[in-house]
């Protein structure tokens, strides 16, 4: 599921008008007049609620066809050798830094292809063209299917991370977010559906 399906809470609301926004860009949900927002990371604004929906991670993966070329790596120390995946949304950004456990390494991931698309980076992946840092979520699909296969499994590149839903701190909510919030918690009350994809 590379980008949630809000169609269903749209059926079930049919006198709602609903706009979505997908962005990788950090957006200010007050200034720019969200009524809620799904967003990755921790809470940093104190004008907004938060609501945790599920733990989140980026992982490494590459198609089958590019790990067939190249000696997968066995520690993150060898990715200096290999063609990475360069997302420029990424806070630490050249820089990766993958944990496991308490153990950190930092390394400078240089590649050929570089976006400011997960989905763009997804799909160079998809063609074989390097090792891709990405949210579980957005890869999730093409690791059940194949497509991808994880790489350095058991590093991430976070120490803890989560989903949440966010929205303006203000005394009465609104019965439409209300409605959304409701919705989505609803939706992840069994756990993030892409998690049952990578069990």
């Amino acid at each position: 599921m590379a980008k949630p399906c809000y169609c269903q809470f749209a059926q079930t609301h049919p006198q709602l008008k609903i706009y979505t926004d997908y962005s990788d860009k950090y957006v200010d949900v007050i200034s720019e007049g969200y009524d809620a927002c799904i967003r990755v990371g921790a809470l940093e604004d104190s004008r907004l609620i938060a609501n945790r929906l599920c733990s989140h991670s980026r992982i490494l993966c590459a198609s089958p066809r590019y790990i067939e070329r190249n000696t997968p790596p066995a520690h993150p120390n060898d990715l200096i050798d290999h063609n990475c995946l360069g997302h420029t949304g990424l806070r630490t950004y050249p820089e990766w830094i993958l944990y496991r456990g308490e153990e950190a390494v930092t390394v400078n991931a240089r590649g050929s292809f570089i976006s400011n698309d997960g989905e763009a980076l997804l799909d160079a992946a998809r063609q074989g063209l390097g090792i891709l840092g990405s949210s579980n979520w957005l890869v999730a699909k093409d690791i059940a299917a194949g497509t991808l296969v994880p790489v350095l499994p058991g590093w991430k590149f976070d120490r803890q991370s989560a989903i949440y839903l966010i929205r303006p701190s203000i005394k009465f909510t609104p019965s439409k977010t209300a409605a959304f919030k409701a919705w989505v918690e609803k939706a992840f009350a069994d756990g993030a559906p892409w998690e049952k994809l990578l069990r």
